[in-house]
């Protein structure tokens, strides 16, 4: 359904711990996506209120839960909320859309 718009590249990132108890990127997984930062989103009418640092859409068969990281460009995220996006009759999910929250933790390099 937004195939077309989805022209970003994002990384699905798995960490482990090296011996001095650092996390390090184990392996990544291209994803292609749609990114976006937020700086500010409120409509009090509608009662819609988004507290996460960026959104991301993406395919709907990504393999993609809470606490998933995701790496765009050169900064690293946590997945806060995954939505299925489908249409009001049906079960098909068409695509996903997750809020986002800027992953504080250090993540180096694996070796």
């Amino acid at each position: 359904m937004l195939d077309h718009a989805m022209e970003q590249t994002a990384y699905i990132i798995d960490t482990s711990y090296n011996d001095d108890g650092d996390q390090v990127m184990s392996t990544s997984e291209q994803i292609v996506c749609r990114f976006r930062w937020i700086t500010d989103l409120e409509r009090p009418a509608n009662r819609e209120e988004i507290r996460s640092d960026a959104m991301l859409w993406t395919k709907s068969d990504e393999d993609i839960e809470e606490g998933t990281i995701i790496k765009f460009e050169s900064d690293f995220f946590r997945v806060k909320r995954v939505t299925e996006a489908r249409r009001l009759r049906g079960n098909q999910t068409y695509f996903l859309k997750c809020l986002l929250d800027k992953y504080a933790g250090g993540i180096e390099s694996g070796s």
